[in-house]
């Protein structure tokens, strides 16, 4: 039997509970998909499920708007995957599409993966929603293992529950949310806990997170038909973004 996240957890009050359905055509008319991000929605997902919504009515907590966001409740989504791929692309496009801030729970097998992100209003469009920060965008906590997880894991599901989120407005609670995950992930890095603020966490975690893309594309080109000079020029290069990291790692 599968556990329950939501309520074995996060103790999720069942009066938040929405557990409606929403049909991917929704998300390819309000994204206005092009085929290649239609089929990636297609083939890779089962089912999205509206889990629960965070409104004023349901715990007490008011909204906020200012000239670019608007948080008038937050709303925890569930997409269930047929295979573990494209979760950014995935994330992307629901993030773009969403009315409310979100917190998305990809689902795939025995594991969890949760990506959190603040948006805002796309210029003078109010049916499109842009990252608030551009340069961070998504923050991702990566797959944990449900059946058994660690003291860390623990610690990021106990920030999550509505009793030990910031209740001001919803922008606070919500951004407590991002700041778990902000938490999470600078505490797996450095494998203890960090003294640093969340923006200094944030900040080191994304120059992490650009030297793990530049050594994917230096591993590919390692993978292709290459002569040995550019072999040790390129597995020098990895070496030195390796030792970047940990430099970065060394900081939180």
């Amino acid at each position: 039997m599968k556990m329950n996240i939501y309520e074995e957890l996060l103790n999720y009050p069942n009066e938040c509970l929405d557990n409606r359905k929403i049909h991917k055509t929704l998300i390819y008319e309000a994204g206005d998909l092009k085929t290649r991000d239609k089929n990636i929605i297609q083939k890779n997902i089962e089912q999205i499920t509206w889990k629960y919504a965070f409104r004023q009515d349901n715990t007490n907590i008011p909204g906020f708007t200012d000239d670019t966001k608007e948080y008038l409740e937050v709303e925890i989504v569930e997409i269930l995957l047929r295979t573990a791929k494209k979760l950014d692309r995935i994330a992307d496009i629901i993030f773009r599409t969403m009315p409310h801030p979100s917190l998305l729970f990809f689902k795939y097998e025995n594991k969890v993966n949760i990506y959190a992100a603040h948006v805002k209003i796309h210029g003078s469009d109010y049916s499109l929603f842009t990252y608030a920060d551009e340069e961070n965008k998504m923050i991702k906590t990566g797959w944990i293992n449900l059946e058994k997880t660690n003291e860390y894991e623990q610690m990021l599901f106990n920030e999550l529950k509505l009793e030990n989120l910031d209740n001001a407005n919803f922008y606070k609670f919500y951004d407590n949310m991002y700041n778990a995950i902000i938490n999470y992930k600078s505490t797996i890095l450095k494998n203890g806990i960090s003294t640093l603020t969340s923006n200094e966490k944030k900040k080191i975690l994304q120059e992490v997170n650009n030297i793990e893309e530049k050594i994917k594309e230096l591993q590919a080109q390692i993978k292709k038909d290459i002569n040995f000079n550019e072999l040790i020029e390129l597995n020098t290069l990895v070496n030195e973004y390796a030792q970047q990291k940990q430099e970065l790692i060394n900081k939180l």
